[in-house]
């Protein structure tokens, strides 16, 4: 199969997408013209890390994966459960490495513990706590355990984080739906190499912005790291809603600005429709596919990567998914199940 890697969004998603169901259904696959509309073109070290990792989880033969180059094929073999390690070596997401990876491991049961370095929270990326406070509640409630342990964080430019990732996948991907009332806002805002004061500010902020409910705000203070950083998390779970909102702060926006901008962020979702943020609803896709059974996922906006996604997907299992436009929101529905293992 050839796939055009500048369609849709025209970045590491199309890769990621492309050759976890590349390993999932057992389809080859060529990626050409990747990242061809970015300033600059070709793999990149977190493109590499993440194509690799799904290689070596598959046994899969790989070629065109240097640094810079536009074109990449895939011949996929058979997944395996196991102890991994994948290091970027630059400041490059480990969280969209992981995205490229769990969806090939919740494809067949057994249990995998995996080692994953570089950037915990730069931009363009979901950081960790996202992924742990997020999208591992929704993933559990098809039965996969997913529980991590975040060794060191690492900031843009000079990365060093590192993550241990435990996955335990079931026989069968089914949805079970969640305990109502929960109402609990949490937040964790991480910091690193600057003073506490500012992560107080952002805290006493984001208090005075959330609605009455109860809340667990946590501060992670690394105190020392190759970067400095700071960023913030604020999620919210209740039954079969999941969604959650981050910043990384920026030279000139106060931390009482980034803590009340997450704050009203979550507030505004919290007081909608959806049932889980846009950002979110991208990065569950691939389990959508996989699942015998699905939650009714709404949000709010079809972005790139939603829409990116969604060709990709129907590349490989063509008419599987759809998505709905219904008043201010769209709803996302598996029509064609994917049996598991298959």
């Amino acid at each position: 199969m050839e796939i055009d890697g500048s369609l849709g969004e025209g970045g590491g998603q199309i890769l990621r997408t492309s050759f976890a169901l590349s390993a999932i259904t057992g389809q080859d696959i060529e990626v050409n013209k990747i990242r061809a509309n970015r300033p600059k073109k070709g793999l990149a070290a977190q493109h590499i890390t993440s194509i690799r990792a799904v290689s070596e989880i598959c046994s899969g033969k790989l070629h065109g994966d240097q640094k810079g180059s536009g074109t990449v094929s895939f011949i996929p073999g058979k997944i395996s459960h196991g102890d991994y390690e994948f290091d970027i070596g630059t400041a490059g997401s480990v969280t969209l490495a992981l995205q490229a990876i769990m969806p090939v491991l919740f494809s067949i049961p057994g249990t995998s513990d995996i080692v994953l370095k570089g950037g915990t929270d730069v931009k363009w990326a979901p950081p960790v706590d996202y992924v742990r406070d997020v999208l591992f509640p929704f993933f559990r409630h098809y039965g996969i355990e997913c529980e991590m342990n975040i060794v060191k964080r690492g900031y843009y430019p000079k990365g060093g984080g590192e993550i241990h990732v435990k996955i335990r996948s079931p026989h069968e991907l089914k949805y079970e739906p969640g305990q109502k009332g929960l109402n609990i806002v949490k937040a964790v805002i991480n910091i690193s190499g600057l003073s506490h004061r500012i992560a107080q500010r952002m805290e006493d902020a984001v208090r005075e912005n959330i609605s009455p409910m109860d809340m667990d705000i946590q501060i992670d203070d690394r105190k020392t790291n190759r970067s400095p950083g700071i960023g913030i998390v604020l999620s919210y779970i209740d039954q079969d809603r999941f969604m959650g909102i981050d910043m990384l702060g920026e030279k000139g926006v106060p931390a009482g600005t980034i803590g009340k901008r997450t704050a009203n962020g979550l507030m505004s979702m919290i007081n909608s429709n959806v049932t889980i943020d846009d950002l979110g609803c991208d990065q569950i896709m691939t389990l959508i596919v996989l699942g015998k059974s699905n939650p009714e996922i709404i949000f709010s906006k079809k972005t790139k990567h939603i829409e990116t996604n969604l060709d990709i997907i129907n590349m490989f299992m063509p008419d599987t998914l759809e998505i709905n436009k219904l008043d201010d929101y769209y709803i996302l529905t598996n029509i064609n199940k994917f049996v598991q293992g298959q």
